[in-house]
């Protein structure tokens, strides 16, 4: 009963909040409290750069799955069902293109036997390239071949008429790649397992991730181990050509490859789904092996350790060692570079997307004396939503696609240049006591951060002496001259103490204060 009556009272609390034009936490009617919100903006505090995360309303469909691509300075967004939608240029929404999607999803989540994997069954990666003059579409996809009672992995192209929201497709798709061979459906294949991320490597060819459906003589018991056999496509990264659908094996021993991304020195980086825990930040090099099924810095589920790797549990001995890995899982999902102005502090540092932590990751790396690469940072940026998919726009903001949510969250500097906020030097001895900056964490007294022109003692949580809370008026020049000058005169018994300032220190203070905004 006393659980009801709270449970109404918060409720109620929240709505005449809303009503009243004040701030709720909200993402798709989801309740947040971590930090400050509107229904469409969020302001997110990061160890270097207050952020505002804008939520753009983006198309969605029932299940969990999508991606976006770049297409010059556009935003492409692909649902799992296979529609296409581009971002429009001031950024209000989306509109669908006149794309028809390779499959049907309809029938072909008919042709799959296991009902619960059903939800990630279609679209998995899309990648633009031009050519002669216009443009190709790719796409990674689930394929199934009722008569066979199989399913494996498929990638397309169409040609596209024209750019921007009148784009359609100028012939019908061309499947130029299948995974062999096709896996049974009967067999328990894991189609949240399929990976199928793109990715252009250096030389031009496109590379795609392929997981191991399920099939890694671990779990499920088959003459062959898969993700290290070099016969089969299954827990690889490959390499086709866009033209010809020729296939080479780029690297083995992965298990669910949800990222790839090419960094600006030609550095190629994949994340990876362990087990229960053990997510992965590969470095991909030709010819490697990751080691799945056989190691993993995770355990197995329902257990404390990871059977196939008896005596070599936590050492990766004779295999690749991930640069780093996530213990619990985050249930990884897909990586870009930060490049751009945007985040001048963040340059070169690798954005990681999440589903079951609800974050970004930003994954700061530096080179030893050998030039090898190891993490020294790795901070989590909290959206409080499933992130499916990231990338990073040309202006150098960060776009993440959310799972299961209709938005896209746009990542933004809130400071709005390259440096993170600099406390002006006339207020360096206010910050013993007061946040300055934007999403700056409160000190013992209430935050400076547009003080300017503030109700005098208005900020909710903060015990403002009574001759301060009865003041009345704003703080304007001549409120923030008085309280400076004799805050004793100005509100007698303010806990601030006395500071005396005048003259051409006051002078200055007052303009810090004017400039806070």
């Amino acid at each position: 009963m006393k659980r009801g009556i709270m449970l109404l009272l918060l409720i109620g609390g929240i709505w005449i909040g809303f009503t009243m034009g004040q701030s709720i936490p909200y993402i798709d009617i989801k309740l947040r409290s971590q930090f400050w919100f509107t229904p469409d903006r969020a302001l997110v505090e990061t160890a270097q750069y207050p952020i505002w995360v804008d939520f753009v309303e983006a198309p969605k469909d029932p299940g969990s799955g999508g991606a976006m691509a770049l297409w010059g300075n556009d935003l492409l967004v692909v649902t799992r069902n296979g529609e296409f939608h581009l971002m429009r240029g001031d950024r209000s929404g989306f509109d669908r293109l006149d794309i028809p999607a390779p499959f049907d999803p309809g029938a072909l989540e008919g042709q799959i036997e296991l009902s619960a994997e059903r939800k990630f069954v279609g679209a998995k990666g899309v990648e633009l390239r031009r050519a002669d003059g216009g443009w190709e579409l790719f796409l990674a996809h689930n394929i199934a071949h009722p008569h066979r009672a199989c399913t494996a992995l498929a990638l397309s192209k169409v040609r596209l008429d024209g750019t921007g929201p009148g784009t359609r497709a100028a012939g019908d798709w061309q499947t130029i790649f299948e995974t062999s061979p096709c896996i049974e459906t009967s067999f328990r294949a894991h189609l949240d397992q399929t990976a199928g991320i793109l990715e252009f490597a250096p030389d031009g060819r496109l590379m795609m991730t392929v997981g191991d459906f399920g099939i890694d003589n671990h779990r499920e018991i088959k003459e062959t181990i898969y993700p290290t056999d070099p016969n089969v496509h299954y827990g690889k990264i490959l390499t086709i050509d866009a033209d010809s659908g020729a296939a080479e094996i780029l690297t083995m021993g992965s298990r669910n490859a949800q990222g790839l991304t090419v960094a600006a020195d030609g550095t190629i980086w994949s994340t990876e789904h362990g087990p229960a825990g053990g997510d992965e930040l590969n470095l991909i090099q030709v010819g490697q092996n990751y080691g799945w099924p056989h190691v993993s810095y995770g355990s197995d589920y329902g257990k404390f350790y990871f059977p196939p790797a008896g005596q070599a549990q936590n050492k990766h001995e004779g295999y690749t060692k991930p640069i780093y890995s996530w213990v619990p899982s985050i249930a990884v999902s897909a990586v870009a570079e930060i490049r751009g102005p945007e985040f001048g502090f963040w340059e070169g540092d690798l954005i990681v997307a999440s589903l079951v932590a609800e974050s970004l990751y930003r994954v700061h790396l530096e080179r030893d004396d050998e030039g090898d690469p190891r993490v020294v940072v790795v901070e989590p940026i909290p959206l409080e939503a499933r992130i499916r998919d990231v990338l990073v726009l040309p202006t150098g903001e960060i776009a993440a696609l959310l799972d299961e949510q209709g938005f896209v969250a746009i990542v933004s500097n809130q400071v709005g240049d390259d440096v993170a906020f600099a406390t002006p030097e006339a207020l360096k001895g206010c910050e013993t006591c007061h946040a300055l900056g934007p999403g700056s964490r409160s000190g013992s007294g209430p935050d400076l951060w547009q003080v300017w022109g503030r109700d005098i003692a208005s900020l909710d949580g903060f015990a403002y002496s009574g001759a301060l809370s009865s003041k009345g008026g704003a703080w304007d020049e001549a409120a923030l001259r008085a309280y400076l000058s004799d805050g004793e005169v100005f509100a007698p018994g303010s806990s601030m103490p006395n500071q005396a300032i005048s003259g051409a220190d006051l002078d200055r203070m007052i303009e810090a204060l004017e400039g806070l905004r």
